[in-house]
């Protein structure tokens, strides 16, 4: 059973660096201290001179200790138990042995491996402005630092920049022609375009108007260009097709007008029918079903609903014809009205059904039904009176018996008498 019980503590102890008070409570009288524990002679015995785990800061690492000893500078236990010492991570330190937790460094310094027992300074060109570090940071370009062990960088004056991890003042040095430095601590930036730096050290950029293409030039050349021409780093370049050139710059044609062809002063109105966005080196035309009746326009108008835009490039619509409609905007065509229906006059939107008693002859035109027909309302044809019936008026929407005596046959205009030696008693035969 002893055996047995001191083979768990060995498994035990071999998935860790502890030993609990629960392994020490499975010990026989007699055992060999674990490790990680220690007693007057080194053995077990409850009631007597029992285990006891180290405390924290301590270790035992053997078995059968009489004694724990102190964890070196550089490592800590964090609770009772151990028989190894953890080593401080990296950023934290223990200088004296018996720790049961490590200390972070402070600003300015920093420890960069685990284990540590001193934090270093953080070298000039360098600073840390954080507690409980591994490393320092790197002081930036435009600014430096001559003071080890330092929370932050000094920064170079403006006109002037250094290389990154600077570790003195005369690192920094005067921006080159071409550039400037706007601000303290900052790098030196290229002077932009229309822009010239002809000295050292320079906190902003002069103006140059015949810069216009170049960033960091170091002169500004004064060329005169002939009209339509602007000067493109000391070169006179023509304006492209779509601009125009004024005051020595070119700009893109406004909406509406054009320019086809490079080294333009001006741009042209679009004409009627057409249009164009900025910069355009030509005018488009307005799609069938738009027009455009005014000059110098972004865009097309949609054609109202009874017109049409048959044609691209319209400058105005068309209504639609009499027998046609068109009920939308935009539209290049338009619709003939169905049989039934018609529209006597141009533009409209919509068909008129034709009356009861009448029929459509064609799109635009009804006509009233002969007599011996009839019609009901938006009729493409009129229909014969069925035999028995008749109508004796053109227009008609319905037919009438024959009377008494009278017969009528299909499509009758008037009822017939019954001929000699015949006779008919009821209306409608």
């Amino acid at each position: 059973m002893r055996s047995l019980a001191l083979c768990l503590l060995l498994i035990l102890q071999a998935s860790g660096n502890r030993t609990s008070v629960d392994d020490i409570l499975d010990l026989a009288d007699g055992d060999d201290c674990p490790k990680g524990t220690w007693s007057v002679d080194g053995t077990h015995f409850e009631g007597g001179d029992e285990c006891e785990q180290c405390y924290e800061g301590e270790f035992a690492n053997m078995e059968g200790s009489v004694a724990c000893d102190m964890c070196p500078a550089g490592t800590y236990t964090p609770e009772m138990g151990y028989w190894e010492c953890l080593n401080c991570p990296a950023g934290e330190i223990t200088m004296e042995s018996g720790n049961y937790a490590c200390f972070p460094c402070g600003k300015g310094k920093h420890s960069p491996v685990e284990g540590g027992t001193v934090c270093e300074e953080c070298l000039p060109g360098h600073f840390q402005d954080e507690e409980g570090a591994a490393g320092c940071k790197v002081c930036s370009a435009g600014q430096y630092q001559d003071v080890a062990a330092s929370t932050d960088c000094k920064l170079c004056p403006a006109g002037t920049s250094s290389p990154m991890k600077s570790g003195a003042f005369d690192h920094c040095y005067d921006c080159p022609a071409g550039s400037y430095s706007p601000v303290d601590g900052s790098e030196c930036l290229l002077c932009p375009v229309l822009k010239y730096g002809d000295v050292a050290g320079a906190t902003a950029c002069k103006d140059c108007p015949s810069n216009s293409d170049k960033e960091g030039a170091t002169e500004c050349k004064i060329v005169i260009c002939p009209e339509g021409q602007v000067p493109v780093n000391g070169v006179c370049k023509a304006c492209a097709a779509g601009k125009y050139e004024t005051e020595g710059q070119c700009f893109p044609c406004a909406a509406g007008t054009f320019s086809d062809q490079a080294g333009s002063v001006s741009c042209i109105l679009c004409g009627a029918g057409h249009y164009s966005a900025e910069g355009a080196s030509q005018c488009l035309e307005c799609s069938a079903g738009q027009y455009q009746d005014k000059t110098g326009q972004a865009n097309c108008e949609d054609c109202a609903a009874g017109y049409y835009g048959p044609a691209a490039a319209a400058a105005s619509c068309v209504k639609c014809a009499a027998g046609f409609f068109n009920s939308q905007q935009g539209q290049a065509a338009c619709q003939e009205c169905p049989a039934g229906t018609i529209t006597e006059i141009e533009g409209q939107l919509s068909c008129q059904e034709c009356d009861a008693g009448s029929y459509s002859i064609s799109s635009s035109q009804c006509e009233l039904c002969p007599a011996g027909q009839f019609s009901d309302d938006k009729a493409a044809v009129c229909s014969l009176c069925a035999a028995g019936s008749y109508n004796s008026l053109q227009g008609s929407f319905t037919c009438v018996p024959a009377p008494a005596g009278h017969f009528c046959e299909e499509g009758s205009s008037k009822p017939k008498p019954c001929p000699r030696n015949t006779y008919n008693e009821l209306a409608g035969a």
